[in-house]
C-alpha cells in the first residue's frame, strides 16, 4: 500500500529497515534488495548513527552510481525505520517546486528594484539637465545686455581679458571702441524710445558685420566695443577700419523717417598699444576723443599720443 499512497514519484523505493541495517522489505522503484544490509550498500557513518536514533534524518548517497536521497523515519516499533530512497533528480524538482513561488517573488523584487533604480537615475539625469539649462540661462542673462542682446559691460571686459590671457604677443588683435555721435540730441529730439531703437539697430548690425569669433559688447549708454581676433598685418587692419567706417556713413534708423546715425570710432592694437583690456580701452578711448575732436563720423587709430 505504501507506494500507492506515497506522494513521491514511481522511481522512489520504500524500505523497512531493522536497527542492525537489515532490509526487511523493499518495494517501489529500483534500488536496494530485501534481506541485504543497508550499511553495505550505503557505507556512510552518518547512516549508522542516525538509524539507531529516534528522529528522522536525510542521507545523500549513491546507489548503483546514481545520486539518491535516503529519508529515514523511525517507525516507533521494534526499532524499525521506514525509509524512502528517492532519486536526486526528483528531489531537485521538488525543491524547485517548493522555491518557485519565492523565486518568482524574488525576481519581481529584483525587477522592481531595477525599474526603481532606472527611474531614479533617469530622474536624476533629467534634474541635472534642467539644472544645467537653468544655470546656462541664468549665466546668459547675467552676461547679456538686455536691450541689445550683446555682452554687457562686465562680460565684455571679462571675455576679452580671458582671451588675452590665453594668447601670446605674436597673435595680433584690434580693439575697436564706438561712440554714437550726438546721442543725447537723438534722445532729446526723437525720444528715448527711438534712442533705444538706435542702440538695438547698432548692436544687430555690429553682429552681422564682424565674424562670429570676434567679441562684441555694449559697455553702457551709447558705447560699444569689439575685439577683432587674428589681425595679421596692416592691410587687414586698414580693411576692417574702412569697412566699419563705410557702414556708419550709410547707416540709417527708423521705419518711416530714416535717421542717419554716425559714430566716432577709435581703435588700439594688441599688443602694441596694450596687453590688457584696461590698457586697450584707454588707448582706444583716446582715439575716440581724437575722432570727435576732428569732426566726428571718423575712424582713428591710437598713435601713442
Amino acid at each position: 500500500m505504501i507506494p500507492s499512497l506515497s506522494e513521491f514519484d514511481g522511481k522512489t523505493q520504500y524500505l523497512f529497515v531493522q536497527p542492525d541495517g537489515r532490509i526487511l522489505s523493499a518495494v517501489g522503484g529500483k534500488g536496494l534488495k530485501k534481506n541485504s544490509i543497508i550499511f553495505d550498500e550505503i557505507p556512510d557513518q552518518k547512516l549508522k548513527k542516525d538509524i539507531t536514533g529516534e528522529h528522522a534524518s536525510v542521507i545523500y548517497c549513491k546507489v548503483d552510481g546514481e545520486e539518491r536521497v535516503l529519508v529515514l523515519r523511525p517507525f516507533k516499533r521494534n526499532g524499525w525505520f521506514v525509509c524512502e530512497l528517492a532519486t536526486g533528480s526528483f528531489i531537485d524538482s521538488e525543491v524547485e517546486k517548493y522555491f518557485a513561488p519565492f523565486k518568482k517573488v524574488f525576481i519581481n523584487i529584483i525587477l522592481a528594484l531595477i525599474v526603481f533604480l532606472a527611474l531614479t537615475v533617469g530622474a536624476s539625469l533629467l534634474m541635472r539637465k534642467w539644472y544645467r539649462n537653468d544655470q546656462k540661462q541664468l549665466k546668459s542673462k547675467a552676461e547679456t545686455d538686455l536691450l541689445t542682446g550683446l555682452l554687457n559691460k562686465i562680460s565684455t571686459e571679462q571675455t576679452i581679458q580671458d582671451y588675452l590671457n590665453t594668447i601670446d604677443e605674436e597673435e595680433l588683435g584690434m580693439f575697436v571702441l564706438f561712440d554714437i555721435d550726438n546721442f543725447k540730441n537723438i534722445n532729446d529730439s526723437m525720444g528715448h524710445a527711438f534712442g533705444d531703437e538706435v542702440l538695438v539697430a547698432v548692436g544687430k548690425e555690429l553682429t552681422s558685420m564682424y565674424r562670429t569669433s570676434d567679441i562684441i559688447g555694449r559697455l553702457g549708454g551709447d558705447e560699444f566695443a569689439v575685439f577683432l581676433k587674428d589681425i595679421p598685418n596692416d592691410s587687414v587692419r586698414l580693411h576692417m577700419a574702412e569697412t566699419t567706417l563705410k557702414f556708419f556713413q550709410n547707416f540709417k534708423v527708423g521705419e518711416y523717417t530714416k535717421y542717419s546715425v554716425t559714430a566716432s570710432i577709435g581703435a588700439a592694437m594688441f599688443p602694441k598699444d596694450g596687453k590688457s583690456f584696461e590698457e586697450l580701452y584707454k588707448a582706444a578711448d583716446k582715439a575716440v576723443y581724437k575722432s570727435k575732436h576732428n569732426g566726428r563720423n571718423r575712424f582713428e587709430f591710437y598713435d601713442g599720443e
